[in-house]
C-alpha cells in the first residue's frame, strides 16, 4: 500500500483535507505532503512506513 492507495479508503474528515485535495493527489495533480502522509500513517498504524515511502520517492527523484 502506498499513500495513493491509502487515501482512498479514509473519509477527508479523519485526516483534515478535502475531496477535491485528495481527488487531486490521487490522479497525480499534486504531490503528498508528509502531513498526509503522517495523518494516514496514523489512521491505518503503519508505523511510518508510508512517509518512508514518500521520502524515499522525493530522494529517488531529486
Amino acid at each position: 500500500m502506498d499513500i495513493i492507495d491509502a487515501i482512498k479508503y479514509i473519509s477527508p474528515s479523519l485526516i483534515g483535507y478535502s475531496n477535491g485535495h485528495l481527488s487531486k493527489v490521487e490522479r497525480g495533480d499534486k504531490k503528498p505532503t508528509d502531513v498526509l502522509a503522517r495523518r494516514c500513517d496514523a489512521i491505518f498504524r503503519t508505523g511510518g512506513r508510508l512517509e518512508r515511502l514518500l521520502e524515499e520517492a522525493d530522494r529517488s527523484h531529486a
